[in-house]
């Protein structure tokens, strides 16, 4: 007996009296409905925010559980048919006044060694112990036996329930796996899945085979760098950049099978496969919309070119453009027309009225109604006005055009104009006038103006039945004083002489210089009857006379020199009368009338005598 008592190991022993036994039960089933208080939902909960690798865990140790309870149960089952002989309860090998319970962690075996020591000892069991000290060891050992067949059944439960949700993610696992392989497979995008460390291409689509034009077992295998043209070192950057999100977005150029180079647009987005990270890219061709792009630049700046170059143009021509909108009522100006208007000469906006208080009053309200007459009624805008700089510039002559802009329902909403200085136009068109018809040194009309002018004067006698008078005068004594003080001094007493002239005639008259000291006097507007209107010819031709008799100081090659030189004039005078037509008819009669007054001694004046035949050209038949 003692043999057996030091080969097995020590084991707790129930208390000997009845009023302090052990009761180790309740605690014992408080702990195991507390640890399976958790209902099935919020175990499948738990066990879904595990890694796959600690559910597998879990699950492993779950099963190491419900065999460890499988294992205590059928320990405890044994020791209970070994204590239990006619209804008695076996005492302990050793003697002791307690029966003694298992070790809950022993070995299948250590109850079959129990289970043997207590039937040896089957006799003296009622030598031993009490019959209610028997009874309720009994109780103990059952009791403990329903309270692990409760763990056992609750561990199976709870390894169902997760073997039932384990089941349920691998479904959902495989059916997102499916989903996502069709959507990679399948997809019109090409779709590339790329190791970042090696630049290995793992996976590509049959859009990626067909785009890139290689056999699929030759895509997948590749390596980027053999199609991104960049360096191995920018690659791997941007892969880096990609698996860190630090960028999701990439252009790049991708050589394809046949050498040709496209545009590409990738983004990239870094996905775990396992213990791995890879690449998932979807690659767009964008070679089209690059190209646009750079002819859209390409537009844009021969656009700007073509503004600086109109720029340019505006400011050599002094032509500004402007836009008025009708519904702003503002005036967009170019930097050109800024200038023309004395503003700031940048380009931008101002109200029509700052536009419309530089107009020269004479000319706004022309202006105000030729812009409305275009807006409301379709008119031609095309005029010219002064403009009165805001800078206060001297005034400007323009010139302005403009068009109406309408929208689809035909309802005008801009006016698009061009104005344009003619100012030095104009002083140009002046000066050429000046010098077909009038005579540079004086000023006055020359012979071209002259028989212009003679012209109408015989279609207005014509018409108002009123005589004229033409006098044609050359100055006595005027060579000698080109030869003896030069050229400059002869054209001074020139225009001091046709100055002389103006003073002696009437406004409407007309004074001309038609060479050397030559000058004609046209007289207009006297009256109906002969004698009086070569009464008053003779007496303005006497003014003339006296006040060119006058004597002339001019001054000499000093400042302190003063020339003075006496000058006469003979003068010619010949009656226009209503029916004439030759102008050159009436010339040539008022410079025989003149030569014949220097005949006659000079500084005098004569009157045309006709001489007894009258050429027909001279005179017109009435009627």
């Amino acid at each position: 007996m003692e043999t057996n008592s030091d080969s097995s190991p020590s084991v707790p022993a129930l208390p000997a009296s009845q009023e302090a036994p052990v009761r180790a039960a309740p605690s014992l089933r408080q702990r195991t409905e507390a640890a399976f208080r958790v209902s099935s939902s919020e175990l499948a909960e738990l066990f879904d925010g595990l890694t796959p690798q600690a559910k597998k865990d879990a699950r492993h140790h779950l099963r190491v559980q419900q065999i460890t309870f499988d294992m205590q149960n059928e320990e405890l089952r044994q020791l209970l048919a070994a204590t239990t002989v006619d209804g008695h309860v076996a005492v302990n090998p050793l003697g002791e006044q307690a029966p003694v319970l298992p070790d809950l962690k022993a070995r299948p075996g250590r109850a079959e060694a129990i289970a043997t020591n207590y039937l040896s000892a089957e006799s003296l069991i009622d030598q031993t112990l009490s019959s209610a000290q028997a009874q309720r060891t009994l109780h103990e050992l059952r009791v403990q036996l329903i309270e692990f067949d409760m763990q056992s059944k609750a561990f199976r439960r709870t390894q169902r329930d997760l073997d039932i949700e384990s089941k349920r993610h691998e479904l959902v696992l495989r059916d997102r796996e499916l989903r996502f392989r069709q959507l990679f497979e399948k997809n019109s995008s090409v779709m590339l899945l790329i190791d970042p460390l090696s630049g290995q291409i793992l996976k590509a689509n049959k859009s990626a085979t067909a785009y890139y034009g290689y056999p699929p077992e030759k895509l997948i295998g590749m390596s980027i760098n053999e199609i991104i043209l960049l360096s191995p070192q920018r690659i791997a950057e941007e892969m880096r950049r990609a698996v860190h999100e630090e960028s999701s977005h990439f252009q790049f150029q991708h050589r394809l099978a046949t050498g040709e180079v496209r545009d590409v647009e990738v983004h990239s987005t870094p996905i775990s496969v396992g213990n791995r990270i890879e690449l998932m890219s979807i690659v767009h061709d964008i070679s089209e919309r690059t190209r646009a792009e750079f002819a859209l630049k390409q537009s844009e700046q021969a656009l700007r070119i073509s503004e600086k170059q109109m720029e340019i143009a505006q400011s050599i021509s002094a032509t500004g453009s402007w836009t008025y909108d009708l519904a702003s009522n503002e005036i967009w100006g170019s930097a050109e027309g800024m200038r023309i208007f004395g503003l700031p000469p940048v380009a931008g906006n101002f109200p029509i009225e700052r536009f419309q208080a530089c107009i020269a009053e004479q000319d706004r309200e022309r202006v105000h109604q030729s812009l409305q007459g275009l807006i409301h009624e379709g008119h031609k805008y095309d005029l010219e006005f002064t403009v009165m700089p805001a800078d206060g510039s001297p005034a400007r002559i323009t010139h302005s055009m403009a068009i109406l802009e309408a929208d689809v329902q035909c309802k005008p909403i801009k006016v698009l104009g061009f104005v344009q200085d003619i100012s030095k136009t104009r002083m140009m068109e002046e000066r050429v006038r000046q010098l077909a018809f009038l005579d540079p040194l004086t000023a006055l009309p020359n012979r071209r103006l002259l028989l212009d002018r003679m012209s109408q004067a015989l279609a207005a006698n014509r018409r108002s039945k009123l005589f004229g008078a033409l006098i044609y005068l050359d100055l006595d004594n005027f060579k000698p004083l080109n030869d003896q003080h030069g050229h400059g001094a002869g054209d001074m007493l020139l225009m001091e002489a046709a100055h002389r002239l103006n003073n002696c005639v009437r406004a409407a008259d007309t004074v001309s210089r038609i060479g050397g000291d030559e000058f004609v006097v046209l007289l207009g507007d006297l009256a109906t009857e002969q004698a009086q209107a070569a009464e008053q010819a003779g007496k303005l031709a006497e003014k003339i006379r006296l006040a060119l008799a006058e004597p002339y100081l001019l001054p000499g090659g000093s400042e302190s020199e003063t020339i003075e030189h006496h000058c006469s004039a003979s003068i010619g005078v010949v009656l226009i009368e209503p029916q004439h037509h030759s102008v050159e008819g009436l010339l040539k009669r008022a410079d025989a009338a003149m030569y014949h007054a220097k005949e006659q001694g000079r500084d005098r004046v004569q009157f045309y005598e006709a001489p007894t035949e009258v050429a027909s050209e001279d005179v017109v038949v009435p009627g």
